[in-house]
């Protein structure tokens, strides 16, 4: 399989690796996005020296159930089911783990930095990390899980509720995401940022965006005080302006990497009783809470993606136009083909006419009467057909139907509705209008 390998000695290269083989405990999935975040970035300026190479970069992923390890419990998932990986692998067992907070166990290691990740076609996760997609959410929003889970842990943790002012340090990819959370959450959100191209992206998501170097929006913090604050920066002054813009009793939470060690006013943070916290990616309900979030229409997280690219030119399409400061906020990488199974088209009337032919006699048919379908029309991405008879019944629980993939359920719905049954003929293009159905994965597997 293609990956994306992190080595010491030549820095970043797409290599062709192994396909891994699940551990007892893991899922391989086949994974269809990967998300592009701030520690993929430092490994490939060589910053990370905990990383022990050679390892497959990438964190954020989403992908389709292929194979269950032996202790997996059976039923648990089923394949082809998508799924979007929490990149945490711990001991399970002290007290940390015990309690949920496997993020803070010592032994924690994180798939894509620690073992290998998502920027390759294959990756093999641990069962219990694992979180089923619903089917109202698209694959491309799906992706969007794992920083929404580090944006809702950090909110959770400070306590934010609605009516409260939350002041954000920074408006990169994590300052907007925990700007989207707190907002949902009904705090009012105020971002501070120095970057013009990143003051610009947080005004068009609507968020009120302060720069502490213009003297007027300076003067419009005199005297204001926020309920909680985010430092995201990792800019060596921004603690003591959080200090500074915070009520006494408020709480002050930490979650960027400071490349030196911070001469800060403890002394106000003494006398103001302020709580000074740190957070770590996630836990228990972090994901479910990410995906809860952007299950909702009117979630303005959901327009966080800038760019799509290909495995192949994450390097000059990834990486270098987020180090070179381009106006991008996440930009996800496609791995593999994108097989949203959304409908399902039964043949049985076709079946009973055609009964007395063999499996490779109706397949021939079927190409035959629809073999210019998916070269004709964009939205198409494939076809199996399998006869209901035992004996033919090789790849079950396909038997007496014909499945087709789309990228949404509307587009589905345009191609027979459109051209697409017509091409069919009278009979094929009734028979299609009236059967199509949306089914989920759990139908599909019955």
């Amino acid at each position: 399989m293609k990956a994306l390998v992190y080595d010491a000695k030549t820095s970043i290269e797409l290599k062709e690796i192994p396909i891994p083989r699940p551990k007892c405990d893991e899922v391989l999935i086949k994974v269809t996005y990967a998300g592009i975040c701030g520690s993929d970035m430092v490994a490939w300026r060589g910053g990370f020296t905990r990383i022990k190479s050679p390892v497959v970069l990438g964190h954020e992923m989403i992908g389709t159930v292929v194979e269950p390890g032996i202790n997996v419990p059976e039923n648990l998932f089923k394949a082809g089911e998508r799924v979007v990986a929490e990149p945490i692998r711990s001991c399970g067992h002290c007290d940390f783990c015990r309690k949920g907070h496997y993020n803070c166990c010592s032994s924690m290691k994180v798939i894509g930095l620690d073992l290998d990740g998502g920027f390759a076609e294959y990756c093999a996760v641990p069962y219990s990390r694992l979180h089923k997609i619903p089917e109202g959410i698209q694959d491309l929003t799906a992706i969007l899980c794992e920083p929404f889970a580090v944006a809702s842990h950090m909110v959770a943790r400070t306590g934010l509720v609605f009516g409260d002012t939350a002041l954000i340090t920074g408006a990169g990819p994590i300052g907007l995401t925990v700007a989207c959370v707190a907002k949902e959450a009904g705090a009012r959100v105020i971002i501070t940022e120095i970057n013009p191209k990143r003051i610009e992206i947080a005004r068009g998501f609507g968020f009120e965006v302060i720069d502490p170097g213009n003297n007027e929006d300076a003067k419009s913090l005199e005297g204001f005080a926020a309920d909680a604050a985010f430092e995201l920066s990792g800019a060596p002054s921004s603690m003591d302006f959080i200090i500074k813009h915070i009520k006494r009793g408020g709480c002050v939470l930490v979650g960027a990497f400071f490349k030196k060690p911070l001469e800060t006013d403890m002394h106000t943070v003494t006398l103001h009783e302020l709580k000074l916290i740190g957070s770590r990616m996630y836990c228990t309900g972090d994901y479910q809470k990410s995906m809860a979030l952007l299950q909702k229409e009117s979630f303005g997280g959901r327009k966080m993606i800038s760019h799509v690219i290909a495995l192949k030119d994450i390097v000059e399409k990834g990486f270098a136009p987020i180090a070179n400061g381009d106006p991008v906020v996440k930009i996800i990488v496609k791995i593999n083909e994108v097989r949203m199974i959304m409908g399902k088209v039964k043949v049985v009337c076709m079946v009973k006419k055609l009964e007395s032919l063999t499996l490779d006699e109706f397949s021939a048919y079927w190409k035959t009467t629809h073999a210019d379908m998916d070269l004709q029309y964009k939205y198409l991405r494939g076809y199996c057909i399998n006869i209901n008879y035992p004996e033919y019944n090789d790849n079950p629980p396909y038997d007496g139907s014909c499945e087709m993939y789309w990228d949404s359920y509307e587009e589905m719905q345009a191609d027979f509705s459109s051209e697409l049954g017509q091409r069919a003929g009278t009979d094929g293009a009734n028979f299609i209008a009236d059967s199509i159905t949306l089914i989920t994965h759990e139908d599909r597997m019955k």
